[in-house]
């Protein structure tokens, strides 16, 4: 009986597109890949059905979860550490359910396709020129270095800011130089292809790889 229903069920799987096989004939590769390739295309669509629903939740779950992921595999993995750093975990997940995911999302989906409404090439890299520019050096960076100096020394005063953007201002050139490397190309292909309601999720897929940097690179903030 159990492995009738098997066969059962790779044949439904194997026939998911097309025409019932016979009895007695087994499932084939292409007809299990045909299977697999169509459920993955409902498993997508519902998916972004979803997100087009609820672009700010979407925004917001997978962004902030990517930032939290991100920083404990440096954590442990790239630094070794035994224990995780939760104080400086805070920092990351907080910024990236607050800046990366909610405002992004504000960003990206709201904003931009006003500001710059523009067919062919010219709106995404208005797209892109904006974001590597004002979103990055002017906002991004030093709420980050504010946000990390709360969270990690437990305060909230004007020293915060005092020494949030000196560690900005010291290290502005090198963050911009690297930031580039890493998104102009990837935004330039979100701001030109990706529907609206993903870019900020596909900005956050791109970004586990970029936190990893930060997180390496300034998570520490004895040496950022």
């Amino acid at each position: 009986l159990a492995a009738g229903r098997g066969a059962a069920a790779l044949r439904t799987i194997a026939t998911a597109g097309g025409a019932p096989l016979a009895a007695g004939v087994r499932p084939s590769t292409t007809g299990l890949a045909s299977g697999l390739k169509a459920a993955l295309s409902r498993g997508w669509g519902a998916a972004s059905a979803k997100a087009a629903a609820k672009p700010l939740a979407a925004a917001v779950v997978i962004t902030g979860a990517k930032t939290c992921a991100a920083d404990i595999l440096i954590q442990k993995v790239w630094e070794g550490r035994e224990t995780v750093d939760w104080r400086r975990n805070a920092v990351f997940t907080i910024f990236g359910l607050g800046y990366l995911g909610a405002f992004q999302y504000f960003l990206y989906y709201r904003c931009f396709p006003r500001w710059f409404p523009f067919g062919g090439i010219k709106g995404p890299l208005l797209c892109v020129a904006f974001d590597q520019s004002i979103n990055t050096a002017v906002w991004y960076y030093p709420l980050f270095y504010i946000a990390q100096d709360g969270v990690m020394n437990n305060r909230a005063n004007m020293q915060v800011v005092r020494d949030g953007m000196a560690r900005y201002c010291r290290n502005i050139s090198t963050d911009m130089v690297n930031c580039w490397k890493v998104w102009i190309p990837f935004q330039l292909v979100n701001f030109s292809i990706v529907a609206l309601h993903w870019r900020a999720p596909f900005a956050a897929c791109i970004s586990f790889a970029w936190t990893c940097i930060l997180s390496a690179c300034r998570g520490d903030i004895r040496k950022a």
